[in-house]
């Protein structure tokens, strides 16, 4: 009998405000209908966000500071999935021994030029310093040109592109899948209606244009 496809998926910690935790909890539960073989990789992962059929295996190294986590935590999952002989290892961070990777944070190389162009010479400066930003443009690189490296999910064309100009990855490999949304939830047929009840409670008149930022901080 052929032993099911065993999948294993690698984030750092769950969080319930985080977009990217939610993702892959939402991938698990779609996945736990199908035959496969789940594993979850992580430091922590809140047992109601992990299914009866779900394997999560703790990975979490001594740390400080704001470098050390990122980089103990790469290097400890590695090892760790190098013993667990998953047909396809995801990540939600970059890791170099992924074969799929969801770049649901664009390209760091990219956000820190338009950073640095904004605060001029102190803040490229400070960068330039930073071992954390050093960090984590070799770990970019490392991942982009890894072997392991089958496919890459990027959430929009432009991350797509900025992946292809700036490490040269082979656009065949380049997946742009939107992030979704919950139509039932956010119901935007009734958008309008419950738009002209909001405003007056926020002191905003009708015709005047809004534009609303969402972030977790």
């Amino acid at each position: 009998m052929t032993p099911p496809l065993h999948i294993a998926f690698v984030h750092p910690a769950y969080r319930p405000d985080g977009g990217a935790e939610r993702i892959l909890a939402r991938m698990l539960a779609a996945l736990e209908d199908h035959s496969v073989q789940l594993t979850v990789v992580t430091r922590r992962w809140q047992s109601a966000q992990a299914g009866p059929g779900i394997n999560v295996v703790p990975c979490n190294p001594f740390h400080l500071g704001r470098l050390w986590p990122e980089a103990s935590f790469a290097r400890a999952a590695c090892r760790t999935l190098g013993g667990l002989q998953a047909d396809l290892i995801q990540s939600q961070t970059l890791i170099p021994c992924c074969h799929l990777y969801r770049a649901g944070g664009g390209v760091h190389r990219v956000w820190l030029r338009e950073r640095n162009r904004a605060r001029g010479w102190p803040g490229t400066f400070s960068q330039f310093l930073s071992p954390y930003h050093r960090y984590k443009l070799t770990e970019e690189a490392r991942l982009y040109a890894s072997p392991n490296l089958r496919a890459v999910i990027c959430n929009s064309r432009m991350v797509a592109e900025e992946i292809r100009h700036e490490y040269g990855v082979d656009p065949a490999r380049l997946r742009v899948i939107y992030n979704g949304v919950d139509s039932d939830h956010f119901r935007p047929g009734a958008l309008h209606a419950e738009t002209l009840q909001i405003r007056p409670r926020l002191g905003i008149s009708p015709e005047a244009p809004v534009f609303l930022f969402v972030g977790s901080g």
